[in-house]
Formats: C-alpha cells, structure tokens, sequence
C-alpha cells in the first residue's frame, strides 16, 4: 500500500462496496489517512463497521479510522494457538472474552490469579475446540488488566483492557536500563496526523530511532514537534532521534511490527 497504488484501492472498495472492513490496523490506517487526505469520505458511507486484528490498535488509529469511514471502530484479540478469543460490544471498548472457545485465566507476575479489577498479569488459556492438539494453561506472553465482568451490554463474561503484547520483546530500555513499554510511549493528540507508519527501532541501550513514514503534507515543524513530545516523555532516560523513511518493512505475514529491538 503505498501513494501509487492508494487509489486503486478505494476504486475496488467502491466497486465491491462493502458493509464492512476488516484487516489490519496499520494497513486500514494507512488507507484512512488517504481518505482523509483527498476528502473520499462522503464516498464511504456505505461502511457500517471496521474489524480490526492480530495488532495492537492506538487511539489516534482508532480516531482517524473514525474519521475516515464515518464507522465504529471493533478490535478482537485472539491467536492462531486458539486459546482465547475476545472481543469488544457495542458499548465500549474493553475485549470481552468468548467462554464457549476456551477458559481464560490472568496470571500476575507472583503466580497469582488476578481475579480483581484492576490487577494486570499475563493471558494464559485454555482452548475448548482444538481436539488434535490441546493446549492447557498456555503462556500466550500477552499482559492485560482484568476488568469486571458487568457490562451494560448484557454480555456479564470475563473482560480485560490494556493489552500488552509480548511483554519482553515491546520494551524500550533505558539508560539505567528501565524498560519502557512501547504502550506507555503512545502520544495522544495531532502529533501523528501526518505520519502513515511508525516504528522504534533500538541497537543501543538508552537509544531509540523513530522511524517514520509520511504524508506528503509532513514538514520539518512536524518532526521537530514529535522530537520535542517523546523527549518531554523521557527525560533524560532515552536519546530519542526522529528520522523520516521511505519504508518500514512489515513481516513476512503483513504485520507491522512496532519495535525493532537488536538488544
């Protein structure tokens, strides 16, 4: 997906017309913000509802996407491992999770379970439908918080927000050798209105490269003001360096990955 080939997909969306979208986030982003862009959202109205998977979502994505169709925004949390399968209502954003696909527990960092609001630990499941090979209490390396089970959509099941994937691998890490979740890295407001991707990418402790990928309308006030934002975050505890890029490699299946960590 890229400047040469955005409206092409939109013609095909057009064309098929669609009740729904469903994809990745980072690719359905980076086709919002050329929504956006060349003002097609009238075009769109047709889209009811946008489904999005396998990536953790950003509320700036979410609010772009927004924006772009005119649609709620939907996230599911699942895995091909098929252990556990979540998703949110109708009312709000928290995953609520599917009993009938298998049994969810959230295990906190002292082997104790998380049965309180508010408690964080890591997803462990078991599946109820893979009848070849169980997996029993399995250690999906995901951390999340455990909401109550009440929501005013009716569906009284286990919930839990703030997801957090692959806890050991998504860290920034310090100077003094603090880990620093991607998640707590995110910025809130228009900073990234003109950015289509981003990645950190870390060889060097207390060193970190954002890289970027942009709009045409991106200018240098723009980089110098994400610069500023992530410093502010930090402190002196990281050396962040904004770079513009032509690219950012997704992996071999599609997915964007938000760290690139050589430590």
């Amino acid at each position: 997906m890229s400047e040469a080939n955005l409206g092409s997909y939109v013609e095909q969306i057009l064309a098929f017309s669609p009740t729904y979208l469903h994809g990745y986030p980072s690719a359905i982003d980076v086709l919002a913000e050329y929504v956006l862009r060349h003002e097609l959202t009238p075009k769109l109205q047709a889209i009811k509802a946008i489904f999005l998977g396998s990536e953790g979502v950003t509320k700036q994505q979410r609010e772009r996407m927004n924006r772009a169709f005119g649609s709620r925004v939907y996230s599911w949390y699942g895995h091909s491992e098929r252990v556990i399968l979540a998703g949110e209502c109708e009312k709000n954003s928290s995953y609520h999770h599917f009993p009938d696909y298998g049994v969810l527990e959230i295990i906190g960092e002292n082997g104790v379970s998380c049965d309180c609001e508010g408690e964080r630990g890591e997803l462990v499941g078991t599946g109820l439908l893979n009848r070849s090979m169980p997996l029993i209490r399995y250690r999906t390396g995901d951390f999340a918080t455990r909401l109550e089970s009440h929501c005013e959509c009716g569906r009284d099941w286990n919930r839990f927000w703030k997801v957090e994937g692959h806890w050991n691998q998504d860290m920034v890490i310090g100077k003094s050798g603090t880990k620093i979740s991607v998640a707590a890295l995110n910025m809130h407001g228009p900073l990234f209105e003109r950015v289509i991707r981003y990645q950190y990418f870390q060889e060097k402790t207390g060193s970190c490269v954002i890289k970027l990928m942009t709009t045409p309308e991106f200018v240098e006030s723009d980089r110098l003001a994400i610069q500023r934002a992530y410093d502010q975050k930090v402190g002196n505890e990281v050396d962040f360096n904004v770079q513009i890029v032509d690219m950012i490699q997704l992996s071999p299946r599609g997915k964007l990955n938000i760290l690139d960590s050589k430590i």
